[in-house]
């Protein structure tokens, strides 16, 4: 099954090595952190291929000549006329998404659970928001747990930062109260999921919404957002006071949720199941690193496509064609 991609767009597939050499079953050399699917099938960006592990998010900003992106620690810019690439100074760890809100970039400090912005026309950074939940208890460190060997850490898990259709800036979370529960499976240290959701940035009232490992926020349609529920294998469509209105299953963990709003398709990434998780992920969810195609209307799988040279997908984006062409010829 092929992917229904416009003849006049294309799609930027954006991922990396494991970061944990214990899940790994290729090297660095063999991963192309950023690939373009066109026609001519898969093609590795070469002037982005860059980071220990390889790309955590971009934002392709074509009228601007511009791509913004990050590897996870670093952030930089790429100026598309030139091929020059420009580092930017500042702390961030294991960054997830960025996203562009009204001319500012937000950054997803996963590591220090903080929303880092960046104004476009200034090119300087202008607040780092620590998240927080208005109704969490006082941090604490880590507390043991019971017969399981289970113990619950501080962690929100801040994956995203987005304006969702309620008009809010809003912080897509694992854990919508700050608690992690982390367990060792095999001897080997596993998140438990189940308590993700949605936080408002600045006041800090959250929505839980049951969510297992969640992952990229999409503004669908006026009245649709889709997020990737990771762990549980769907997509959870929503409206704008949250309500869940549809579940669409797919092949595995989401991650990377773009919209070609002229053919009315929605693609996914798909990331290959880490070898950590495969004894508490069930064998239906071990897929591979593909991309999945839905059609917004019918809510109904249309296309899909194995990605090669990743470990792991962290985003998908639609581009023009020419967009793409331009960023192949760096």
């Amino acid at each position: 099954m092929t992917l229904p991609i416009d003849p006049a767009e294309a799609l930027v597939v954006v991922g990396a090595l494991a970061t944990k050499p214990a899940d790994r079953n290729i090297e660095r050399h063999e991963v192309h952190p950023v690939q373009v699917l066109t026609a001519d099938g898969f093609q590795p960006v070469r002037a982005l291929d860059r980071g220990e592990f390889g790309m955590s998010s971009l934002v392709i900003r074509p009228d601007a000549d511009v791509v913004y992106g990050s590897s996870g620690n670093d952030f930089f810019r790429l100026d598309l006329a030139t091929g020059t690439v420009t580092d930017f100074d500042v702390e961030l760890k294991d960054s997830h998404e960025i996203t562009e809100v009204d001319g500012t970039l937000w950054i997803a400090n996963t590591g220090r659970d903080e929303a880092v912005a960046f104004d476009l026309a200034t090119e300087g950074f202008t607040q780092r928001v620590p998240v927080r939940s208005a109704r969490r208890p006082q941090a604490s460190a880590a507390r043991p747990g019971g017969d399981d060997g289970a113990e619950t850490v501080d962690k929100f898990h801040a994956n995203q930062i987005v304006r969702t259709l309620d008009g809010k800036m809003s912080v897509l979370v694992h854990h919508v109260d700050g608690k992690q529960t982390v367990k060792y499976v095999a001897q080997r240290l596993v998140k438990m999921q189940g308590n993700g959701g949605v936080i408002e940035l600045e006041t800090g009232r959250g929505t839980p919404l049951s969510l297992s490992g969640p992952h990229s926020i999409q503004i669908v349609s006026d009245d649709e957002q889709w997020i990737c529920d990771s762990r549980a294998g769907v997509l959870r469509v929503y409206d704008r006071a949250w309500r869940e209105r549809a579940q669409i299953p797919c092949a595995g963990w989401g991650r990377g949720v773009a919209v070609s709003r002229g053919s009315g398709t929605v693609f996914v990434g798909i990331s290959a199941i880490r070898k950590r998780y495969l004894q508490v992920i069930p064998t239906s969810q071990h897929s591979q690193n593909m991309v999945q195609a839905f059609d917004v209307a019918r809510r109904a799988l249309v296309g899909e496509t194995l990605v090669p040279n990743l470990e792991t997908i962290n985003n998908v984006y639609v581009v023009s064609l020419a967009t793409a062409e331009r960023l192949l010829a760096l």
